[in-house]
């Protein structure tokens, strides 16, 4: 006669803000590591490929033209949504007082922040918009290399935004935080190989 025996149980380990800072500042975690803490777990992030690299590029290089310094521009490092939250968008527009803060920003001195997607596009859109919108970010981009497009949304309500417009070539995108902020998406978006 077989008995079934039931499969013991995990319980999950969520680590906080705190936990995982301390885990890269004792090197734990490799500080070098192409990570971000998404509800507490710690989670691989994508490599960089050219096109993604060089669409990173394009937005530092305008948006630091377009604030002249009225706002901080972030790149590819940490924001503390929440005390179990600490992704990194590719680009995030600060208030310039949040660079003087002795800790990573906070989700109210986030302006707008910009996902770069080539094979990320159902995790940002799934799993980190929603986490922006929570948080009450008022503006997140999704640039979506595979389609060459930009998403816009705004007007965050609970986990979702309330509204969104997509831009492609030869668009103009206007910040909603900062309308003063307009640029053209084709000087966002790198060539395609195609393009070449």
């Amino acid at each position: 006669m077989a008995v079934e025996v039931a499969a013991p149980t995990l319980e999950r380990y969520r680590f906080t803000t705190e936990e995982y800072e301390r885990l890269a500042t004792q090197g734990v975690i490799d500080p070098d590591a192409r990570l971000e803490l998404i509800d507490g777990d710690v989670v691989a992030m994508s490599p960089i490929g050219w096109r993604h690299a060089q669409c990173v590029d394009n937005l530092a290089e305008l948006l630091a033209l377009g604030l002249q310094k009225r706002a901080r521009v972030r790149i590819q490092n940490p924001i503390a949504i929440s005390q179990h939250d600490e992704p990194q968008p590719d680009v995030a527009i600060l208030d310039p007082v949040a660079a003087l803060q002795r800790r990573q920003p906070q989700p109210a001195e986030v302006w707008l922040a910009i996902e770069v997607a080539d094979s990320t596009l159902a995790r940002d859109t799934r799993i980190k918009l929603p986490l922006y919108a929570g948080a009450g970010i008022p503006e997140v981009w999704i640039v979506d290399l595979d389609s060459d497009t930009i998403t816009q949304y705004t007007d965050p309500a609970g986990s979702a935004y309330r509204t969104s417009a997509t831009y492609a070539r030869p668009d103009t995108i206007v910040s909603a935080r900062l309308p003063e902020l307009q640029l053209p998406v084709a000087g966002i978006l790198p060539l395609s190989s195609d393009d070449q």
